[in-house]
């Protein structure tokens, strides 16, 4: 009980505070030990608690804002809260809030995780505390006797560049499973059967083609499985997505004229530029031809269908599987493509190194990172540790 009285009567008492002074002799100050004790000094707070205990109850301190701000500025004596009223009622409004969460977390029945900047590292590698918790989450999907029934990945890559960098220890375990692909323009069931997919229309490939030309970026073209280049793209960035990114090596095409296409992509050098000049432009341009625009990763900008996202993608996907994904759906992601898919689900989770716009809608937002781990700890602490 120490830890959480210490906090409210910091509250009450502190200087900072706007309540009405108690009167004299309504308190008595605790007698922790004689002066002597501490070299006829008064103890300190150093003397008395750890830096851990310190520490618990400045965290404590400032989670009952909300109480604090509930009762000032109070009126008279009388409207001040008897402390052991409310700490019972801080500790009666906890156990409510653990339980609903509790039920929460029970009744996940799917994980949908992003893969860029969620479960890889920045150097396209795989967390160790990552493939554990996904190891053991993947042994769960396949036991018919676990609650947890689905794990799919929702990305803006293609099905061979999402597995190329996963450890091999899960790439045959990931090739069983629903996937949602191409920002959620391709979606398959687990036997991998397309059950969902989006195109481009032919007017916003036209125009997305003569913008490249213009301004001499790069265009590549996503459809089902494969990739492809205009000729006039840079070889660097075509050489890019494949040996960095993990997708397939780009066909070269003389134009995209007359194809089908689920989604393009706009590759620059510079990203600032990227940002500040052609963003704009290139949202522009979807708004002029029936189509959206999204950013996954820097020095990318992406041209999709109108009306899709990733969180389209994936809703359609639970829909097959038989999946709420308002009630029954947990999902992690750190890009601005991964806003919908988060905001959507039942448990929203955004790693510490996700865009702000991502952060702001997520149930849960981490402070660790893809680089450390965090989609393995989220995994663990709201999944694995919660059955």
């Amino acid at each position: 009980m120490l830890p959480y009285l210490l906090p409210l009567l910091l509250l009450l008492f502190s200087e900072s505070h706007a309540f009405v002074p108690l009167k004299k002799g309504t308190t008595t100050r605790p007698s922790f030990a004689a002066q002597d004790d501490f070299g006829g000094k008064p103890p300190s707070k150093g003397d008395l608690y750890s830096q851990e205990d310190l520490q618990a109850i400045f965290d404590l301190h400032n989670n009952l804002q909300e109480f604090r701000d509930r009762y000032r500025p109070a009126k008279s004596v009388e409207d001040i809260p008897n402390i052991q009223d409310l700490v019972q009622q801080f500790l009666q409004e906890s156990t409510i809030e653990k339980d609903e969460e509790t039920t929460k977390l029970q009744n996940i029945r799917a994980i949908a995780s992003d893969v860029d900047g969620t479960l890889l590292t920045t150097n396209h590698t795989m967390h160790p505390r990552t493939t554990a918790a996904l190891v053991q989450i993947l042994q769960q999907v396949q036991d018919p006797l676990s609650p947890l029934q689905f794990f799919f990945l929702a990305t803006g890559k293609t099905r061979p560049g999402a597995w190329h960098h996963m450890p091999p220890e899960l790439q045959s375990l990931l090739q069983t499973c629903p996937g949602v692909y191409i920002q959620g323009l391709y979606c398959v069931n687990s036997e991998q059967q397309v059950v969902f997919e989006q195109t481009l229309s032919a007017e916003s490939v036209q125009a997305a083609e003569l913008f490249a030309a213009q301004h001499q970026l790069t265009l590549l073209g996503y459809q089902a499985d494969q990739l492809y280049a205009t000729e006039s793209s840079h070889p660097y960035h075509v050489q890019e997505i494949h040996s960095k990114y993990g997708e397939p090596e780009p066909i070269l095409v003389p134009s995209f004229e007359g194809r089908t296409w689920h989604k393009l992509i706009l590759m620059g050098s510079d990203n600032e530029m990227l940002q500040r000049v052609y963003r704009p432009l290139w949202d522009n341009l979807a708004e002029r031809h029936g189509a959206t625009t999204t950013q996954a990763v820097p020095l990318m900008l992406e041209l999709l269908p109108a009306g899709c996202n990733k969180g389209v993608g994936v809703e359609r996907l639970c829909h097959e599987l038989g999946i709420d994904p308002q009630t029954e759906l947990l999902a992690v992601g750190d890009g601005e493509n991964d806003k919908e898919m988060l905001e959507m689900a039942a448990l929203g989770i955004a790693l510490g190194n996700a865009v702000s716009v991502t952060k702001s809608v997520a149930d849960v937002v981490l402070t660790e990172t893809n680089n450390e781990g965090a989609a393995g700890m989220a995994l663990e602490r709201y999944v694995l540790q919660q059955r």
